[in-house]
């Protein structure tokens, strides 16, 4: 032995380890700061659009301990509004796939 890994399952192995880190490195070139918070190209529209709804869920939770008003009326309108949307992007995206 010289030293050398002449076992070829091992460098399938490394292969693919280094294929990842590539993948994985080019990602981070790419992507950018708003990029690795929200994922790659294909996955962003989905993610943006489940950070929306929860927003608007924890938004919509914290308005029901605030006294009734006309305007927070409208806000909670405008509020489901959005979740409906965002569910149906979701759920129409994922069915897409």
């Amino acid at each position: 032995m010289n030293g050398v890994n002449e076992n070829p399952a091992t460098f399938g192995a490394a292969d693919d380890v280094l294929t990842v880190r590539l993948a994985s490195k080019k990602m981070d070139l790419e992507s950018g700061v708003l990029g690795k918070f929200f994922g790659s190209s294909a996955t962003a529209p989905t993610n943006i659009a489940g950070f929306i709804v929860i927003g608007s869920f924890v938004m919509l939770a914290v308005s029901m301990f605030i006294p009734t008003t006309p305007d927070l009326v409208d806000y909670r309108k405008a509020l489901g509004g959005l979740i409906s949307a965002g569910l149906g992007f979701i759920f129409g995206a994922a069915s897409k796939k």
